[in-house]
């Protein structure tokens, strides 16, 4: 058996890039597992860098952890792609280095028709596929071009969040901050007003028998319809 010279072996194949799969599996609260599978998509290079920014989104131990979140991603993740393979001849090979500003700008401009003025879904979408380009660019920060990284230094500029609000009033990180906080203190707020209707019928069944429940003591049920 002969074999071929070194310098006459044919050349090596092209490494594929190991983006990670464009199918995963995550489970959620409530015991809900969910299976995303975006293998049929155009643009399977660019699929499998957005598909695994999100499964680092989804799941109990991400920051995902409610089923309808990862959902309105992973729809926002089907129509983005379907976008850009829409505006390029060659879908196949798109890839980072291929991503324009116009891509997000012109899927901005679609997603503007689709809705009506007032309608936040607009800026929920585009304020979706920045976040996972974003985590895309944090794991190649060389191969977005300079302009496309410029682009996803802020959200939309066509569509707001609805209801008269103006555009990036906040960064993604700071409007979840207040979000969070805020959620805490009506959470807080929830707590002592539970408390207080145990304390207040703690107190009105000591005085039961009197008709009423005596000064500066509340009836059960008033912090409750004081809420409301």
């Amino acid at each position: 058996m002969r074999f071929p010279a070194p310098e006459n072996l044919p050349p090596e194949p092209e490494a594929v890039p190991a983006v990670g799969p464009a199918v995963f599996t995550a489970r959620f609260s409530g015991g809900v597992e969910r299976r995303y599978d975006f293998s049929a998509l155009e643009c399977p290079r660019l699929v499998r860098h957005l598909a695994r920014a999100l499964a680092g989104l989804a799941g109990l131990e991400n920051r995902h952890k409610y089923v309808g979140t990862t959902d309105g991603y992973a729809q926002t993740l089907t129509e983005f792609v379907t976008h850009v393979a829409q505006q390029t001849e060659t879908p196949e090979g798109m890839d980072l280095e291929g991503l324009l500003p116009e891509f997000l700008d012109s899927f901005e401009t679609s997603l503007a028709a689709q809705y009506e003025e007032s309608s936040t879904t607009p800026y929920v979408r585009m304020q979706q596929i920045v976040k996972l380009l974003r985590i895309v660019r944090e794991d190649h920060p060389d191969r977005l071009g300079v302009a496309m990284q410029a682009r996803l230094g802020f959200t939309a500029v066509r569509v707001g969040r609805g209801r008269g609000r103006t555009l990036d009033a906040y960064s993604d990180a700071l409007f979840d901050a207040v979000q969070a906080a805020a959620l805490a203190d009506v959470r807080a707020v929830r707590d002592r007003m539970l408390v207080g209707e145990r304390l207040a019928a703690a107190a009105g069944t000591r005085s039961a028998g009197a008709g009423t429940a005596g000064p500066g003591r509340t009836r059960p049920g008033t912090l409750r319809a004081a809420a409301r």
